[in-house]
């Protein structure tokens, strides 16, 4: 046989080949009627595709975008639920769906706050000297623990941790990123919580003299979590650091005071520690990237910053291509929005150029259901962006499923797999 007989078997085979391979299908439409919905194989095809069909090229040399990972929030609310109204059997089940990479969506990043958040049974921190309540959390006047002798994981050591080591059983390649909403009342301005004064609506801040303390807090709790089974892969050191919230955990920071935080009291203490999470600067809103850039023309912070994390509720995604452009050797993350998505970053040397990508996101809430005991959190189906509210439109109660109601659950159950228990519960509608 000639060699231009054997090269033309071999491409026949080749093509052959070709042909004879399938295509698994999953699909998940916009309204998650289908989500991670299984659709019948395709196969490909040795005949020529019609003009009329668009034609997708993969080139595997172009490098772009690495994605860390697609990531939720096990917040105080939603772990509380977990804990507190699901059976084990049925927290099992969910979690399963949540992290197992063959069973579920593989989530393998969580953004956890450290003390309450906008979506907790009460304000807390790890550091208090006040009385938790579900109104606010403020220390009397002249207290404070700069020494951290009050500090304590007991809140998160009840339910949060345990349910933190029963992902990362299921996935181990989890990240755990840490943020707080507020430090401890007592090293604020205000000596609250709260973002701001509920009547006067003065924002809180962070006073110069606990600097110092707030990292050794931050260093206190990596280590508390690293002892509890949980490392932690990345941190911020304030959530939304331009919204000071009257209602729930917040504190204003500028970003010269950030930058003074990172370069005076966080490097020293991470080094003296040796510890190294990636620290992520400003956390907030696309349309202040005067902020992150800022923080990282300060050379001694952008020593110890890993790169910018961003929010999505206001402003234009394209300012992070000029991120990317003025920082090349810093990473990007989206770490907070309304619905599921991805936490994207640029690496430097990768030809990343692009990250307007809105689809980008990290910060969707786990969805729990339970039972919905004032005046503890309401059951909740679909996005639990926040508690049930006074105004909050609630279908009404029936035989109908939070899916039928327009809730929404993680993947399309139906009727019949939907425990009976679930049935009941509350659903808010999506946004």
């Amino acid at each position: 046989m000639t060699r231009a007989a054997i090269l033309a078997a071999c491409l026949a085979l080749v093509a052959v080949a070709a042909a004879a391979q399938s295509v698994t299908v999953y699909q998940t439409t916009p309204d998650l009627k289908q989500a991670l919905s299984s659709q019948p194989a395709l196969q490909f095809s040795a005949t020529a595709a019609p003009e009329d069909l668009p034609v997708i090229t993969v080139d595997d040399t172009q490098r772009y975008q690495e994605i860390d990972g697609f990531g939720v929030s096990l917040t105080d609310a939603a772990a509380w639920l977990f804990a507190k109204k699901l059976t084990p059997a049925q927290t099992d089940a969910a979690f399963k769906l949540l992290f197992a990479r063959h069973e579920g969506i593989a989530i393998n990043f969580l953004r956890q706050p450290i003390g309450s958040s906008d979506l907790a049974v009460t304000f807390y921190s790890f550091d208090d000297l006040c009385e938790q309540t579900t109104k606010a959390c403020t220390t009397p006047a002249g207290m404070s623990d700069p020494q951290l002798k009050h500090f304590s994981l007991a809140h998160d050591q009840e339910y949060i941790l345990p349910l933190l080591r029963k992902a990362l059983a299921i996935n181990p390649g989890i990240h755990v990123m840490i943020t707080p909403w507020s430090p401890p009342g007592w090293m604020k301005t205000s000596g609250s919580m709260l973002g701001a004064n509920p009547e006067t609506k003065e924002a809180s801040g962070l006073r110069p003299e606990f600097y110092d303390a707030l990292a050794k807090y931050f260093v206190m709790t990596i280590h508390g979590y690293q002892a509890a089974g949980v490392p932690v892969w990345a941190m911020s050191v304030q959530n939304e650091p331009l919204f000071a919230p009257p209602t729930y955990s917040g504190m204003k920071m500028t970003a010269e005071e950030q930058t003074k935080f990172l370069r005076e009291a966080l490097a020293p203490a991470l080094a003296a520690a040796h510890l190294s999470p990636k620290v992520m600067v400003y956390d907030h809103n696309w349309d202040r990237p005067d902020y992150p850039e800022t923080v990282l023309k300060d050379p001694r912070a952008a020593a110890l910053a890993a790169g910018t994390a961003w929010h999505h509720y206001e402003g234009d995604p394209k300012v992070m291509t000029k991120n990317h452009e003025e920082f090349p050797n810093k990473d990007q993350w989206v770490t907070g929005v309304q619905r599921w998505g991805v936490a994207e970053r640029q690496r430097a040397g990768r030809g990343g150029r692009r990250t307007d990508r809105r689809d980008t996101q990290l910060g969707a809430q786990l969805r729990a259901l339970g039972t919905g005991d004032r005046p503890e959190p309401r059951s909740l189906c679909g996005r639990m962006r926040h508690l049930p509210r006074p105004g909050d439109h609630r279908p009404e109660q029936s035989k109908r499923t939070c899916r039928e109601a327009g809730g929404g659950l993680l993947r399309p159950w139906s009727r019949q797999q939907v425990p009976s228990a679930w049935r009941g519960a509350h659903c808010l509608q999506r946004a």
